[in-house]
């Protein structure tokens, strides 16, 4: 089982674009943001600094977050 991760001071994320929705990943580690530039956008966030990762590409239209059921 993963360690609990404990709380920290915010930090910025930088992007070159705007986002229109983000979320953190169930465990924790990561974060993704998507817009309207029908991309998603990925970062591991368990170390000092933000870690940008491989974007998500291939979208059609701006990425929004389904609404809950």
């Amino acid at each position: 089982m993963d360690k609990k991760l404990e709380p920290r001071e915010a930090f910025v994320i930088k992007c070159d674009r705007q986002l229109n929705v983000t979320r953190f990943s169930p465990c924790g580690k990561f974060l993704f943001g998507g817009g309207y530039d029908a991309t998603i956008r990925r970062w591991d966030i368990t170390g000092e600094e933000p870690r940008d990762l491989a974007r998500i590409e291939g979208h059609h239209g701006w990425v929004q977050w389904p609404r809950s059921r």
